[in-house]
């Protein structure tokens, strides 16, 4: 008769979550269980923004293996715990958690399951498709790719975020550099700039393919169309022997792309292919003010000023509505990009950053918020 008692009970406590409770392991980034880190992590943990539960002992965001002390009051629609999207186990998903994804991209545990991407048909489905800011591309320049969402025939509806996987060609692109991205002002997504955006960005020059990820934070869809920002990559100097004119090709190889609530919907990628020319880039002007930008813009304590090519600044000013001077730091991280940054007691306003080179001035406003 003990024996089986003990058998029940034992038959009782298996079909608890007692024991699968602490069989139940988080790897950090991870966010949808399947095994890698990739962008799609990216999007679970955006529709799962500033949801709570309880925190991980003793947590980390090491790519090991940690124990969920619980499970959190909310999920995903196919039933996975929201848990599994606090990658740095502090209770709380936000961007610290997107960031893990970044750190731990490409990161593999146990057997991984594909997700399932839904590339769309022409002229049925919304597109994403790409487009250069310039036509005339030198080698060692700075090339800007806008990232174009649907049109008036063919929208977006309901979009809440997506991923693409990108490959391109690798040998006349810097090695060196990052991809960056970068959202255009008041796009369609956010036409108010409140940043309810978040975006992730990775390349590998190694096998010559990228991710690239954005999404709501706010678990609210959003109909439209139109641009919604660039990613910028580098095209490497000019050697001796190398062919005086190349070509470059972009490739959207698929996309995922999602509701609020993780539905996908089929999307049509696109395919970009550009001329790089020999002429040297290396000049100490800029044509026009379209060769430079500030961003962020609004911004609260610091800005970037990028060029699309090579430029040797004298000097960066900021001046307020009237003209007074105001004291900035200016430092120069490469050719291509100066970090501007002023004082917290600088009241929010409008106010002007100008550049300075050996033979043109340029200025664009800049608004500054509250900090």
């Amino acid at each position: 008769m003990r024996l089986i008692y003990i058998t029940y009970l034992v038959i009782l406590l298996c079909n608890s979550n007692i024991f699968n409770l602490h069989a139940q392991n988080v790897w950090p980034g991870d966010a949808n269980n399947n095994g890698i880190v990739d962008g799609v992590d990216f999007l679970y943990i955006s529709t799962a923004y500033r949801a709570t539960g309880e925190e991980r002992n003793s947590s980390t965001t090491d790519w090991v293996p940690q124990a969920l002390p619980s499970l959190w009051s909310g999920s995903f629609p196919n039933g996975l715990n929201y848990a599994y999207a606090d990658a740095d186990g502090n209770g709380e998903i936000d961007e610290d958690d997107l960031e893990v994804v970044e750190d731990n991209y490409g990161e593999t545990h146990g057997t991984v399951v594909p997700d399932v991407y839904s590339n769309g048909i022409a002229g049925m489905n919304p597109q994403v498709k790409l487009e250069i800011q310039s036509s005339d591309v030198k080698f060692g320049d700075e090339v800007e790719v806008k990232i174009i969402m649907g049109d008036s025939n063919l929208p977006f509806n309901d979009f809440y975020g997506v991923n693409m996987k990108i490959s391109y060609d690798t040998e006349i692109t810097d090695d060196d550099e990052e991809w960056e991205f970068e959202f255009e002002d008041n796009n369609w997504l956010d036409p108010t700039n409140s940043f309810k955006l978040e975006h992730l960005v990775v390349n590998d020059e190694s096998t010559g393919t990228a991710e690239i990820a954005f999404a709501l934070n706010n678990q609210t869809p959003v109909t439209g169309f139109g641009e919604v920002g660039s990613f910028f990559i580098i095209i490497e100097d000019y050697v001796v022997g190398r062919a005086e004119l190349d070509t470059i090709q972009i490739v959207i190889d698929s996309i995922f792309t999602i509701n609020e609530n993780l539905i996908t919907s089929m999307t049509v990628p696109d395919t970009i292919s550009f001329e790089v020319s020999r002429e040297s880039t290396n000049s100490t002007s800029i044509a026009n003010e379209k060769d430079f930008s500030v961003f962020p813009n609004p911004a609260s304590n610091s800005t970037k000023i990028r060029f699309s090519r090579n430029l040797e600044v004298e000097t960066v000013t900021m001046k307020n509505t009237i003209g007074i001077d105001i004291p900035i730091f200016v430092t120069y991280s490469n050719l291509r990009e100066v970090l501007v940054s002023w004082e917290s007691s600088i009241p929010a306003g409008m106010y002007f950053i100008s550049l300075q080179t050996e033979k043109n001035l340029f200025t664009k406003p800049l608004q500054i918020n509250i900090h």
